[in-house]
């Protein structure tokens, strides 16, 4: 029904604890005394986890249940969406760009990895990213470009994946960001970054490993924009 008992000593987290609750219609409880004096991650962690154990139970072995859900939430100027997929193979796509690194007292980066832990104990899929006809990935900011700026947009979609073919071609992670920060420059478009990181903790990755994320922020009529490719070897 929406209710929710909720005390994890973490003002930001009892408040995301409270969406979920209110509009995924399912009552919980959490209680947590952790070790908050030092940091929230050991805290945000655990409770993620505790969190999609709990779900995971609760669906028992998922028969009568309907596999695939969704849902929209308009916030201001910013449009949230999630896609669910309850196929018993854990995964999550997070294209959440957060401005400042603190809400309150919440390390805003704490925010993927509570989802993460609950993704990966409940065992669901989460949020792919929806895209035009030409590859642009669709986001409320997209209503704020003309007409021009958003032909300009669409060619993010093909600078990251030439950026991710000339990896594929060379195997070598500087050349192929070199590149691709060039296209961006021959397109006239300004970049905050373009970078292939570990998918898992967003940190500089090995370019053996199977998987890999690609990632970039760039300006259109002043308007930034975000995309991520991934990079699977």
């Amino acid at each position: 029904s929406g209710k929710c008992d909720v005390s994890t000593g973490i003002g930001f987290l009892d408040h995301m604890i409270q969406q979920l609750s209110s509009h995924g219609l399912f009552d919980i409880k959490v209680s947590a005394n952790g070790d908050t004096h030092v940091d929230d991650h050991h805290t945000n962690e655990d409770i993620g986890i505790a969190i999609g154990q709990a779900l995971s139970k609760a669906l028992g072995d998922r028969s009568g249940i309907k596999r695939f859900g969704h849902f929209l939430a308009p916030l201001d100027e910013a449009l949230i969406q999630v896609v669910v997929d309850c196929s018993g193979r854990p995964h999550l796509s997070f294209d959440l760009d957060i401005p400042s690194q603190k809400v309150g007292t919440y390390d805003t980066e704490l925010v993927k990895e509570f989802f993460a832990n609950k993704s990966n104990n409940l065992k669901i899929i989460e949020a792919e990213i929806i895209r035009d006809e030409y590859g642009l990935a669709m986001s409320s900011r997209n209503r704020l470009l003309s007409k021009s700026g958003i032909n300009i947009a669409r060619n993010i979609f093909q600078i990251l994946k030439n950026t991710k073919e000339h990896f594929f071609q060379n195997q070598d992670i500087q050349q192929a960001e070199a590149f691709g920060k060039e296209l961006f420059n021959e397109n006239d478009i300004e970049y905050d970054y373009l970078n292939f990181v570990d998918p898992k903790y967003f940190e500089t990755p090995d370019k053996n490993q199977e998987k890999l994320l690609l990632i970039t922020a760039a300006y259109v009529e002043g308007i930034r924009l975000i995309d991520n490719m991934e990079v699977i070897q």
